[in-house]
């Protein structure tokens, strides 16, 4: 009897841990949604995005330091051909403005489809009362969650971005 509880309580105890772990959330450049627990396993590129989801499922944000930073100047010299505003020349300017507006009218379409889900989730829920339902509300709220807080992140290197082009000058044909 002494063995079976001290297996039942090592198992209760491993498994606990086990589950403490949290899970790492990010979307690559195909829009594929990743999952993993291991945060040497996501991709260099999307380190800095990847959303951090605790057990308890609050979402912890990524690191803003860490993301999307404006590239360094480029080297005296390297390009005069064409004028630049901060270090930066044209072309850059405008691919980072498009970029960054493209992917947050690419969110909120992708946010405003997962409410109207969302909406037919808590319908069935309520309906049926399966166990399963209710996982399917959770997780589904908490892409939406995880989505907004992309969003807002996005929103705020837009703003940034704008500063930035204030700071150096750069024309408002560059920002299209």
């Amino acid at each position: 009897m002494n063995r079976f509880l001290t297996a039942l309580c090592f198992i209760a105890v491993f498994s606990s841990s086990i589950a403490a772990a949290p899970i790492y959330q990010w979307t690559d450049a195909n829009g594929v949604t990743n999952f993993t627990d291991d945060p040497d396993s996501i991709p260099k590129t999307y380190r800095g995005k990847a959303i951090r989801r605790e057990n308890d499922g609050k979402v912890k944000a990524p690191n803003p330091a860490t993301q999307n930073a404006i590239p360094p100047a480029p080297p005296p010299g390297a390009n005069h051909a064409e004028p630049s505003h901060g270090g930066h020349v044209r072309g850059w300017w405008g691919e980072r403005f498009r970029t960054l507006r493209e992917e947050i009218q690419n969110l909120k379409a992708a946010i405003d489809q997962k409410q109207t889900q969302l909406v037919e989730l808590r319908r069935k829920r309520a309906i049926f009362m399966r166990g399963r339902d209710r996982e399917a509300v959770n997780m589904a709220q908490a892409e939406i969650d995880a989505d907004n807080a992309r969003l807002a992140d996005l929103e705020r290197q837009l703003k940034v971005l704008e500063q930035n082009a204030d700071e150096a000058g750069v024309p408002a044909g560059w920002r299209q």
